[in-house]
């Protein structure tokens, strides 16, 4: 190959490497991943794989299949991607740090949790040994792993990790800096989850005095099931707090990016689930109604984060008894993930424990019970059976069996789960 022909190649690549993050900003993305994956072609046969142009080239092209929902390539990208900056540059190299911080999210997209948090915990080591413990690259690392410890149900260390983040950001970028709204945000959200995660272990922990309280036979009163629904003061001061801080957050994303703008609906939407903690179900459905044509316009009908607001939205319709709306809402957000998800993917559960429940309103308790059966395995398998989410899903197909005169069912159950509280009471101390 000539001087010449060299030159205007590695043009041609970084042509197309401009047009592909043109059309990455634009929203268009299928068109962003055949400019990069035309580009990598050239700089992987030019320049070779441990380029750094090359590496360049995989991230965002990483990038693109992420938006694209193409988790299992992204996947494939990153690990190679981490293989090779081990190589060149070292364990403690930024681009071998930013690369395994990519693939614990994508670990994350596919719904392994525990993989997703381990790995974390792998770069959080080496960035507190680089960077420092209170760095801007160590706290980037901390509000990854907060999110995942609260996907996996461990509110209160979610929440301990991110206000030690809130204070760097804060200190790094200014309190009133786009950048520092951003670990505030998710700090709202642990917060409202952690509302739940308190008034469910009440629940929980009210069965357990009342179980080794010398009773026989114990009957679990509905209204203590679901610790979402609970209303004591207690349990609202966590749903007030996250109100709050959101409320405070809202203009800030409105004065950067517009009223209009995807980001500031995502404020919106995760004010609508506090509302509902709140059992304002009106507001909350409000506030979806103003998500959904941003979301629509930014994402396209069929992506994952409008299912997220189809999910807001059939809680909202069934707190204000529209119990039909809500089983079409969550029928249409399971078809949605299943393009996307396995069965036994977290977002996926969710989606069928809320149409149990549904099903339960609607008097179907046979649906209800059938749902409960088969995401039961997989809740104890991602959450531990510690983990007060797996009580949950037990006390609800206890239900759905006693609804159904079933108490040959109900009775293994009831005794399933008292034998499983007394096993794990520490799990469930307040």
């Amino acid at each position: 190959m000539s001087d010449s022909n060299e030159v205007n190649s590695v043009g041609k690549a970084a042509a197309l490497m401009a047009s592909g993050l043109k059309e990455f900003k634009a929203g268009k993305y299928p068109v962003a991943k055949t400019h990069f994956v035309n580009a990598l072609q050239f700089y992987k046969k030019h320049y070779g794989i441990t380029h750094a142009e090359t590496v360049n080239a995989i991230s965002n092209l990483i990038n693109v299949e992420r938006k694209l929902q193409n988790f299992q390539q992204a996947k494939v990208l990153l690990e190679e991607l981490t293989s090779t900056c081990r190589q060149c540059y070292g364990e403690e190299d930024l681009k071998t740090i930013n690369a395994m911080s990519n693939l614990s999210n994508v670990e994350k997209d596919l719904g392994n949790y525990k993989t997703s948090r381990d790995l974390l915990e792998n770069v959080l080591s080496v960035c507190k040994k680089v960077h420092g413990p209170e760095s801007i690259h160590t706290a980037k690392v901390l509000l990854s792993l907060s999110y995942v410890e609260n996907d996996l149900g461990h509110h209160s260390k979610a929440k301990a990790i991110i206000q030690e983040v809130v204070s760097v950001y804060e200190e790094f970028n200014g309190p009133d800096h786009i950048e520092s709204a951003l670990p505030q945000l998710h700090l709202s959200i642990i917060t409202s989850d952690l509302g739940i995660c308190e008034a469910a272990k009440i629940s929980v922990a009210k069965i357990l005095n009342a179980c080794t309280s010398g009773m026989d036979k114990l009957d679990i009163p509905k209204d203590i099931m679901d610790g979402s629904r609970m209303t004591m003061k207690r349990d609202l001061i966590n749903f007030r707090e996250a109100k709050c801080i959101l409320n405070t957050i809202l203009p800030v994303y409105e004065n950067h990016y517009g009223k209009l703008n995807y980001k500031t609906a995502g404020v919106l939407l995760n004010m609508s689930k506090v509302e509902c903690d709140l059992g304002d179900y009106q507001k909350a459905k409000e506030h979806l109604d103003d998500v959904l044509p941003i979301y629509e316009q930014h994402y396209g009908l069929s992506h994952t984060k409008m299912a997220r607001v189809l999910l807001n939205l059939s809680i909202a319709e069934s707190g204000l008894g529209n119990h039909t709306k809500a089983k079409e809402l969550l029928n249409m957000v399971l078809k949605m993930y299943e393009k996307v998800y396995d069965t036994n993917h977290p977002l996926y559960l969710c989606a069928q424990f809320n149409l149990a429940k549904v099903e339960s309103q609607l008097n179907q308790y046979d649906a209800a019970k059938n749902l409960l059966e088969t995401i039961l395995p997989s809740y104890e398998e991602c959450y531990g059976m510690k983990n007060y989410k797996t009580v949950i899903i037990l006390l609800n197909l206890y239900h759905a069996y006693n609804d159904l005169g079933d108490q040959i069912r109900a009775g293994q159950l009831h005794k399933r789960i008292i034998h499983f509280l007394k096993d794990n009471a520490n799990a469930f101390k307040i």
